[in-house]
């Protein structure tokens, strides 16, 4: 007898649960709708939750209250990037993603400026690489990227010698900063010297742990190169992305070098015939921090800048944005903006003196003074309310101080990223937006240092 009268009672209720869209998606069970639970983006304009950041871990793309089941069928949503793009994920498997489709992960949406590789066949260590006492094994294991393309470094049965792969490149003659990147996994060696040199004589070592993915130590070439410095990061499988940044001298040359090594400092020794370690994805930039993996086979290769926005929006003031970020190589950049014309931006930028902006008609009028930097590639946040005479801004929940002589501006596209029509500019987040969601009213303070977790 319950057993009817909860099916019937059920029926009843479903009834009375209006159908979504066709293009659109309800996101949970419906039980929970029944038994009340809170949207946490109920009255938004806009809920772009990329990471599922309020939502389990369920990505949230809602404008107004539309729900759709993926970013690109969110109306008005412009994406520009005429080349592919690796993205990671959170375990730091790569995924690769087509010209003019978004990068998004369980990361969120991934955000870079324009990069080359200058390396040719990035990921074919038998071409335009030359060996010293060593050789390379394609296919030998599955790659960061999930695929067979792994390859190993094998050390041959010389004696009292150094087991490597090099690559040349020409450069000006003058000092230019470059960062090079590798993946390695440890083999029967656990060690390796990636070395950066001007190709006759000086130059840096930069040792690395990789049993335990750790960069330790630098010792000089000669006179070595100016300002160097490394960092290791963990990633699926075993894998470790190794990273090297340095100031190079005035030589046309600049040498990159994955070399074996026995331990901290010893990169001359007798090899087995049979040792060796993983080597994965090369790549050289004309930059000061590494970005994502870039593949190029007989020529350099330019991934190009994202470029993402949703236009057609009226949004009056007063009005709160709210972004989630994690940027894994340097704090900076726009996260989101709203722009109101071609000639000027509001949004949230993140300077790398470590400040939250609200930035109002090109011109920065609020931030929330210095707060604890967060870890690179640790998820954070910030809050703006853009309202006439009252515009205020909250990172990692920390209140800026009242702006009360400003009239920000309606907004109509808001980008993911720098403004994509002009006007002022923080440059790119390089790195993942976790979300951005717009509400049609004026945020209080103790909500805006909520809303900035």
């Amino acid at each position: 007898m319950l057993r009817r009268f909860l099916a019937a009672a059920f029926a009843v209720l479903a009834l009375h649960i209006p159908a979504a869209p066709a293009s659109a998606q309800v996101v949970g069970p419906v039980g929970a709708a029944i038994l009340g639970a809170p949207d946490p983006y109920q009255g938004t304009v806009l809920a772009i939750d990329f990471a599922g950041v309020k939502t389990s871990g369920v990505p949230r793309y809602q404008l107004g209250a539309t729900r759709y089941v993926s970013f690109t069928d969110v109306p008005g949503l412009s994406v520009s990037r005429p080349s592919t793009e690796y993205a990671e994920q959170l375990d730091g498997s790569l995924v690769s993603f087509a010209s003019n489709i978004p990068a998004i992960t369980n990361n969120g949406l991934a955000v870079w400026e324009a990069r080359t590789n200058l390396l040719l066949q990035s990921n074919t260590f038998s071409t335009s690489w030359i060996a010293e006492n060593a050789s390379a094994t394609a296919n030998a294991t599955t790659a960061p990227d999930a695929t067979n393309t792994g390859w190993k470094l094998l050390e041959n049965s010389s004696t009292a010698t150094q087991h490597d792969y090099a690559q040349v490149v020409s450069k000006a003659a003058s000092a230019i900063t470059y960062t090079a990147t590798i993946y390695a996994k440890a083999a029967e060696r656990t060690w390796m010297n990636f070395q950066a040199s001007d190709a006759v004589a000086n130059g840096n070592r930069f040792f690395f742990n990789l049993s335990t993915c750790a960069a330790d130590t630098i010792s000089n070439i000669g006179a070595g190169f100016a300002s160097p410095t490394f960092s290791a990061s963990a990633k699926v499988n075993g894998w470790c992305r190794l990273s090297i940044t340095f100031t190079s001298n005035t030589g046309t040359s600049v040498a990159i070098v994955p070399m074996l090594a026995l331990d901290h400092s010893t990169t001359s020794y007798a090899g087995d015939g049979v040792s060796g370690a993983f080597i994965f994805g090369a790549t050289l930039e004309q930059a000061s921090f590494a970005s994502p993996y870039n593949p190029t086979t007989s020529a350099t290769a330019t991934r190009a800048a994202d470029s993402i926005s949703i236009s057609g929006l009226s949004v009056p003031t007063p009005y709160t944005l709210v972004a989630g970020v994690s940027l894994p190589v340097r704090l900076g950049g726009d996260f989101i903006t709203s722009t109101p014309d071609l000639h000027n931006s509001q949004g949230i930028y993140y300077s790398g003196s470590v400040r939250s902006f609200v930035v109002v008609a090109d011109v920065i009028v609020a931030n929330p003074g210095a707060i604890v930097a967060p870890a690179l590639g640790t998820p954070f946040g910030a809050a703006a309310r853009f309202q006439t005479n009252d515009v205020n801004v909250a990172a990692s929940r920390v209140l800026g101080s009242h702006v009360t002589s400003v009239t920000p501006l309606s907004m109509t596209t808001l980008g993911f990223g720098p403004n994509p029509n002009g006007g002022f500019s923080g440059g790119y987040p390089d790195g993942f937006i976790r979300r951005a969601v717009v509400y049609p009213r004026a945020f209080s303070d103790t909500e805006l240092q909520g809303a900035s977790q």
